[in-house]
Parts: C-alpha cells; structure tokens; sequence
C-alpha cells in the first residue's frame, strides 16, 4: 500500500515533468482531392476553408508554412489530386495549474486525497493534459482510477478515488442514495441574517455559454448552511449540500445574495461573457471540508477531513 511520502513525490515528479514538457507546433495533413485537380493552391484552402481569410492561407503559403509535398510553393502553384499539403499552427498551451496534491488515506480499494486550486477533475475546454485524472494515470500507469466525486476546478478539498471497479460501483451506489455526508466551507461576503439557512433552487439541465450552470427550472437541490463564525465584511459558513447539482453551493449562496469570496462569475454573472468559468488563481474560498461514507469492504462508516489551505488562515 502506498505511503504518503511516496504519493506525494510520485505526483510532484510527474507534475514538474509535464508542466515543463516542451510543446511542439500542430501539424496538419491535406490530401488533395481529384475536384481540385488542375486549381492552384491558394483556391484549393480557400475553397476547403471557407470561414477563414484567403489572406491567412497566402501568408502561409508565401511564408513557406504551407508546403506542397514538402515543398515551398507560390500560392499560384497547380496541384495534382493526390498531393499532400502540410501546415503547422502553434502549440495550444493550457492554463497553469496548481499539483500540490496530498494523500490523506490510501487503502487497497480507495484513495481519499486533497485537491488544491486551479486543477480541473476531468479534461476539458481548455485543460486536457493539465488535470487531476491525467495526473493521476500519469503518475501511477499501472493502476486504475475511478473518481468517484468531483470538485469544480476552483474548489479545493477531498475527492475520493476507488482503485477497482467493485468498489467503485459499491462506493458510486452510496453517492446515487444519498448516504454519503458532505460538509463544506465557504467563506461568503456580508453577513447572513439567521444562524442556520437552506436553499432549494432549482439548478438548470442546460450548460450556460461559459459551461456551468444557473438557477432556473431544472432538477431539484437542497444546501443547507450553518454559520460558524462572522467577521466585517464576510461569514464562514459550514455547507452540507444534499444533492450534487453542478455549481450548486456557489449558485445558491450568489442567489442568496452572499456569493462565495472570490466566486467572481456567479457573483455577476456577465463576468463569464468575456472570462472562463475557471479562475486561473486560487481565488476560490469553497473547500471540500469533510466526507463520510461505508467502507466498501468492511462496511464500516468512515470519515475523512481535508485541512484547508494558507489562504484560510485568518478564518478558520
């Protein structure tokens, strides 16, 4: 069974080596078709890709990033059906993340970790390789994962990784009835009125422009919200969410009116018009506090904490 120590440098490795991995340019592969046969060049991209500016495809051409069987050409060059054409683009650079993944408990059925913040559970948008499951495959090649929960990019705190499918299944059938207890916290701005507060806003089907979610009709949700401690100008709230809607605690604490610290976008939602729903900084104060389920093998309730980060440090 693996040990804390050696998780964790097994990810800081593998993290430093792919996060200072070299991209290399795109290439792409044309095969000239028997209708261009006889049209130049510039007419067969031009026509191929009629959403782009013929201007584009010239400089390329001219610039000697288009090739015609790897050979520089003038725009005006014929072509024969079957010749092959090649340009390259620049790599596509993912956002930074951050890898500071800790192991809190490793059994041989499941893994009980912390994720930091900004690193996004599953590929997607803008993150393929710079993900906690591809952190995890990369790491450990010989092992398989099964995610059981997930956190948004920007929520930090527990995720709870079944290493075989038996378990998965056993642990995926608790999450589905709901007998599995999730606690939260989120430090909110403003001051709540009352000590304790639920919400059960509706969360749409539909993603909105920027991927996530709203509050509308859709499938039904309930959080459930405890103070803990106030301060000037914000409140640390202890969350316990009793669905797991996509965006849930952040959308129905902005609906509330005390949107999460840092949750600029579901703050003012015309945020997401000209921004990603993924901060590129730790911004976040949302943490996946604490998780209790039944062990899969030995059926017992088991519990875990997550501590929270730096950041928390004037709060909790």
């Amino acid at each position: 069974m693996i040990t804390r120590n050696e998780f964790e440098n097994t990810i800081f490795n593998v993290s430093k080596k792919l996060l200072d991995e070299k991209k290399t340019p795109r290439i792409f592969t044309l095969s000239i078709k028997k209708r261009f046969d006889g049209d130049t060049l510039i007419e067969v991209y031009c026509q191929s890709f009629p959403h782009v500016e013929c201007d584009f495809w010239r400089d390329k051409i001219e610039s000697g990033n288009l090739t015609l069987d790897g050979c520089k050409v003038s725009p005006q060059q014929k072509v024969k059906a079957g010749q092959i054409t090649q340009h390259s683009v620049p790599p596509k650079l993912e956002p930074s993340i951050d890898t500071t993944i800790e192991l809190i408990s490793a059994t041989h059925d499941f893994w009980v970790i912390s994720k930091p913040s900004p690193l996004p559970v599953h590929a997607g948008g803008r993150y393929q390789k710079h993900t906690l499951t591809s952190i995890l495959q990369l790491a450990f090649p010989n092992q398989s994962f099964h995610l059981i929960n997930r956190l948004d990019a920007n929520t930090t705190g527990i995720v709870l990784v079944a290493l075989n499918k038996k378990s998965a299944n056993l642990l995926g059938k608790q999450f589905e009835e709901k007998r599995v207890k999730k606690t939260y916290l989120a430090l909110v701005e403003g001051q709540p009125n009352q000590d304790s507060f639920t919400s059960s806003k509706s969360i749409g089907k539909l993603k909105t422009a920027a991927g996530g979610r709203q509050i509308e009709e859709g499938k039904d949700s309930m959080t459930e919200f405890e103070i803990i401690k106030k301060f000037t100008e914000s409140t640390l709230l202890k969350v316990t969410p009793h669905s797991g809607r996509t965006n849930q605690i952040r959308l129905h604490l902005a609906d509330l009116g005390h949107p999460i610290v840092g949750d600029l976008g579901h703050k003012n939602p015309q945020y997401f018009e000209n921004n990603p729903l993924t901060y590129s900084t730790d911004s976040l104060f949302l943490h996946a506090w604490k998780l209790s389920f039944y062990h899969p093998v030995t059926k017992q309730k088991v519990t875990f904490e997550s501590s929270p980060n730096k950041k928390w440090s004037a709060y909790f």
